[in-house]
């Protein structure tokens, strides 16, 4: 998801955010290694922040709902820079969002959904839980492209083994030709017959006519 473009999805649950708590700011964040990346963003230009001064990576190492009343009041935040300097942060409420990891396992944090103000506030219970219904539909959201994804490269790699056994059959067949041989398989079970198409050719038979294994064994 880092780097991806804008979707429209993402940018609804944002703008709904900070509607409900009528603040500046909303985010849909992700936290990398050294840097936090919006996926969605409303009321700040940047895509992302360094992750040193992101009140996000709070969030996702309490794996908690994290919420700053006032931002000059808390030790933790009063110099950094998003409160000192613009946009002057005055006010956090961030969710975790927790996906899967690939092999199963517990969730883990790997971002957030966030509201952010330049004036303090003191959200009711209520707005704050919808604000974690909200998070809940985010990771509904990456667990689906997650999935997709997966499944458009499971897609791509049977289509790379199917081209791979055609192949095959073609460099085969060639070989038959060139050996004036041809091959065969008969599946014991049903007693089906599979004749190559230079056995075809080699008894005059159009290829791909069904013959029965009584006649085949006349040949």
């Amino acid at each position: 998801m880092l780097d991806t473009p804008p979707e429209a999805e993402f940018d609804a649950i944002a703008a709904g955010a900070r509607h409900l708590f009528g603040c500046k700011f909303a985010f849909v964040s992700l936290v990398d290694a050294d840097r936090q990346w919006f996926k969605a963003a409303c009321g700040l230009e940047p895509s992302e922040t360094p992750r040193d001064v992101s009140f996000c990576t709070h969030t996702i190492a309490a794996d908690d709902l994290l919420v700053i009343a006032d931002t000059r009041e808390d030790p933790r935040f009063a110099t950094n820079p998003m409160v000192a300097e613009t946009p002057f942060v005055r006010f956090y409420a961030g969710v975790p969002l927790r996906v899967t990891p690939p092999g199963g396992g517990a969730s883990l944090p790997i971002g957030t959904l966030c509201v952010a103000d330049d004036k303090p506030q003191d959200p009711t219970r209520e707005k704050l839980e919808i604000l974690a219904g909200m998070a809940r539909v985010v990771e509904a959201l990456l667990e689906a492209r997650r999935t997709s994804k997966e499944n458009l490269q499971l897609a791509l790699d049977r289509q790379e083994a199917l081209a791979d056994m055609a192949r095959t059959h073609r460099l085969l067949q060639h070989a038959e030709r060139m050996a004036r041989i041809g091959s065969w398989r008969l599946e014991l079970e049903s007693g089906q017959l599979h004749w190559s198409d230079q056995t075809y050719t080699i008894h005059g038979l159009a290829p791909g006519s069904r013959e029965q294994l009584d006649t085949a064994m006349q040949f």
